[in-house]
């Protein structure tokens, strides 16, 4: 069961990372909020905690994992959500674009999850990692977006085998279009209509986590579109 396990979300503080906060919060787990603002969100409920952590460097996620381990918090479930993009056609990308797509949505995934792998492994529980579905169909202006995606994709389809026998599931999500603001505004503004919510995609992910929990069956790759299919 979901209640009472600690669950941290990187990226959580808007979009499908505070849809899901707030249905695992809603379930009685303890949901670890991470984002890069200062300030605790005002509408954390009491058992949500808020650090703020800049996913995209390396040392303030080692800072963020000593802090964990002083205040002795162990997570049961670890949900890599924080990422980005540059919608640009390939041309005109720079090789700064590749660093800033890529250090939040590839680096950050694997220095987190190799920073608490660990704690999964004696807690004998699971990684949630939210992809896109450009993983698999071509999306034109986001050549970085969906190699950084596949790459996390293709990494952790390999790590799901080498922790089998430790117990720990590795999930794959790969939501369509949905209405956060990773959409440049006037995108958003257009498609709104027919995207899914960040509550779809937590509202489909949440038997996945209970799975996780219960030990029982492994759910390992979900694709949720929206009902007309990609924009």
């Amino acid at each position: 069961m979901i209640k009472g396990k600690t669950i941290l979300i990187t990226g959580s503080t808007r979009g499908i990372g505070w849809a899901i906060a707030t249905k695992l919060a809603g379930e009685g787990a303890n949901v670890i909020v991470t984002g890069r603002r200062e300030t605790a969100l005002s509408n954390l409920s009491k058992n949500m905690s808020y650090y703020q952590v800049d996913f995209a460097k390396y040392e303030k996620i080692i800072e963020f994992r000593e802090l964990l381990i002083n205040n002795n918090i162990s997570i049961d479930i670890l949900i890599n959500n924080a990422g980005n993009t540059i919608v640009k056609d390939f041309k005109d990308m720079t090789i700064e674009d590749f660093d800033t797509v890529n250090d939040l949505n590839y680096r950050s995934v694997f220095a987190t999850t190799s920073l608490f792998l660990n704690d999964l492994i004696q807690n004998q529980g699971g990684i949630v990692n939210i992809l896109s579905v450009a993983v698999t169909d071509v999306f034109v202006g986001n050549s970085l977006y969906s190699a950084s995606k596949s790459a996390v994709s293709t990494m952790m389809k390999v790590l799901r085998e080498e922790v089998r026998e430790d117990r720990v599931d590795v999930v794959n999500v790969y939501p369509g279009a949905t209405s956060t603001d990773l959409w440049p505004d006037d995108l958003r503004k257009e498609h709104e209509h027919r995207m899914l919510k960040p509550e779809d995609v937590a509202n489909a992910i949440l038997p996945t986590i209970e799975a996780i929990t219960e030990q029982i069956a492994t759910i390992e790759e979900i694709v949720i579109r929206p009902k007309l299919g990609n924009i």
